[in-house]
């Protein structure tokens, strides 16, 4: 298991970035934003925004949360992504990625998070889809 340096930011919020090769980063949508702006901002493309993010719908709202690779077009060998924001305290990663049916091994990677790491309400995780 890696050990996550005492500097990140745990529990995870919005805007942080997690991972390398490429960082993401979960960012919530506000009023007149779209994909053509956030590629701009986080230096990527709109190709592959949708790349990261499973089902990413049509329209997007406000409020919306969606994942963004920062400083990267290149989305191969990455899996879709949901950002999900944890609904119960005291869960842990392995105990979230079973009842989601989700590869524990991903779901640590790409969080970089320990083995038996416990979950915080209102923690935000990116979840690999399969």
């Amino acid at each position: 298991a890696t050990l996550i340096p005492p500097t990140e930011a745990i529990p995870r919020s919005l805007e942080t970035p997690l991972g390398n090769n490429p960082r993401l980063i979960m960012h919530q949508l506000m009023d007149g934003e779209g994909l053509n702006l956030l590629a701009q901002l986080y230096n990527t493309s709109t190709k592959a925004i949708t790349a990261v993010n499973y089902n990413l719908p049509q329209v997007l709202w406000v409020g919306t949360v969606i994942v963004i690779p920062l400083d990267t077009e290149d989305t191969s060998g990455l899996p879709s992504f949901i950002a999900y924001q944890v609904e119960n305290d005291g869960t842990t990663i392995e105990e979230l990625a079973t009842s989601k049916g989700i590869s524990l091994e991903l779901l640590k990677k790409y969080n970089e998070l320990p083995d038996g790491y416990v979950l915080t309400l209102g923690e935000w995780l990116l979840v690999p889809q399969q």
